[in-house]
């Protein structure tokens, strides 16, 4: 094993970015094959940020046990917190590339720049990985939905305040 990690560290990280892409791949592939009808209209966003919800959060959740147990023990271990600092900043980017395909079709975020829309994807990313930990302590799942899908509703209806 370790011919082809150096590392306990390295092993792990590497399955922790497989685990990422791996949850990427399957949500990309469920937004492919079902997502050609969300997001197409305004008016329609609240009902659509809920079947949104519900095609991408059906998945297994080791995906959510593999990332927590990764922010653990990144807290002790330094490189292993560069390297998910640097995961992070891509998801951060894949999530700004997604809010920037949409706002031109339903009008979200409007006025914001690209440092504002990456503040902006870091909060959202933010409140998922919270909603992470109420899943993984058992709470009702129709509670984390409704609370994901409010949220995510009221920053993405945000119009940028002058100031």
């Amino acid at each position: 094993m370790f011919y082809h990690f150096h590392s306990k560290e390295e092993l792990f990280f590497q399955v922790l970015i497989l685990g990422v892409k791996e949850e990427f791949r399957r949500v990309f592939e469920i937004f492919e094959k079902k997502g050609d009808r969300l997001f197409k209209k305004r008016e329609n966003m609240f009902e659509d940020l809920k079947k949104y919800y519900d095609l991408t959060s059906s998945g297994p959740r080791e995906f959510e046990r593999l990332w927590l147990e990764g922010r653990m023990e990144s807290e002790n271990n330094p490189r292993l917190r560069d390297m998910m600092t640097v995961q992070d900043k891509e998801i951060a980017q894949i999530v700004v590339g997604s809010i920037k395909q949409m706002r031109p079709q339903i009008g979200i975020l409007e006025g914001y720049n690209d440092v504002e829309l990456l503040e902006i994807a870091k909060g959202i990313i933010a409140v998922f990985r919270g909603l992470f930990l109420e899943r993984l302590a058992g709470k009702d799942p129709r509670e984390i939905k409704k609370i994901w899908v409010r949220t995510i509703f009221v920053i993405y209806s945000s119009k940028k305040s002058k100031t």
